[in-house]
């Protein structure tokens, strides 16, 4: 059955799993609307982070980027932005940019913990190790049940070679989810270590 044509482009809605076939006329749909407001001069920076946040989802680290870069010329006080923004910088293999834009984030809103810990992987990917255990640590001070935070804590602490502190993290990231493969890959390795 065919349901229309994108440029030029017969689409076959048959051949289209219902599910995406929903998505598609969703982002359609969002798509129309953000132009409609644009066309009308009402755009607001929730609308150009939303429109960001759809690229970002896609992969479009680049056309998300612009995106958010509206947003917060429109409200320089958007710690969300600031913080969605360095995600995707970060995707993109940019850590070191991306700690700008999480400080920026918790500079606005130093209770937003997402920003701590994300900052966190950034100084793990470059190797400030010293920098990712504070933040990592924020984030257990103000999110203690948070098994994850542990786990990549405890990771850095084996890679230092400070078994005990690992281990420590890595039984407390089990106890809050036994299933927790990595941790306890992680912790069997750090008993490894240790011999």
């Amino acid at each position: 059955m065919t349901t229309g044509c994108l440029s030029g482009t017969i689409i076959d809605s048959s051949r289209i799993p219902f599910q995406n076939l929903l998505r598609m006329r969703f982002l359609f749909s969002i798509a129309l609307i953000f132009y409609a407001l644009i066309s009308h001069g009402q755009t607001s920076s929730k609308d150009f982070y939303i429109q960001a946040l759809l690229r970002n989802n896609k992969g479009q680290y680049e056309e998300a980027i612009k995106f958010f870069n509206r947003a917060i010329e429109l409200k320089a006080d958007y710690s969300e932005a600031f913080l969605s923004r360095g995600n995707a910088f970060f995707k993109m293999g940019k850590a070191e940019r991306a700690v700008w834009d999480y400080d920026r984030a918790i500079e606005l809103n130093p209770s937003l913990i997402k920003a701590y810990n994300h900052r966190a992987y950034c100084y793990t990917e470059m190797k400030d190790y010293r920098r990712a255990i504070e933040d990592f640590t924020h984030v257990v001070k103000n999110m203690p049940d948070y098994a994850d935070v542990y786990v990549s804590r405890g990771q850095i602490h084996r890679w230092r070679k400070r078994y005990d502190m690992a281990m420590t993290d890595f039984s407390k990231a089990i106890s809050l989810n036994p299933k927790s493969h990595l941790a306890l890959y992680e912790r069997s390795m750090t008993y490894l270590g240790k011999k």
